[in-house]
């Protein structure tokens, strides 16, 4: 049974690197990242059978935009980038290991630092 880790820990752990060989999180593991990362849907994409996606909410499109660009500062510092979809007063966040096309811890700590980032700044 996966260790639940609190989402707290997650976002203050950091991206590990990883290629074609590292191991996606079990069926298991996933759900175990579900419970802990609110709002927090997988889904998959043309690209991925699984990432990790949440929509979030602002009051207009500049919000939106500054949202944007300060989770861009984290996914740099990380080297883990998402796949963002901006419109007005929305964006969508996705999270996938590009390199295994699936999901990766890495990508739980990724949806960790992005809800630690609109907390911070848009809540």
């Amino acid at each position: 049974m996966p260790v639940k880790i609190p989402a707290a820990e997650l976002a203050t752990a950091h991206c590990e690197i990883c290629g074609k060989g590292a191991q996606s999180l079990t069926a298991s593991e996933q759900a175990a990242m579900l419970k802990v990362l609110d709002g927090w849907r997988l889904e998959s994409l043309p690209d991925t059978p699984a990432a990790f996606i949440k929509d979030f909410q602002f009051a207009n499109f500049s919000d939106a935009l500054n949202f944007v660009n300060e989770l861009g500062v984290v996914a740099e510092q990380e080297s883990h980038h998402p796949l963002l979809t901006l419109t007005w007063g929305r964006v969508t966040v996705s999270w996938w290991t590009h390199s295994i096309g699936s999901v990766h811890r890495n990508d739980a700590v990724m949806a960790a630092k992005t809800d630690a980032v609109y907390q911070q700044r848009f809540a």
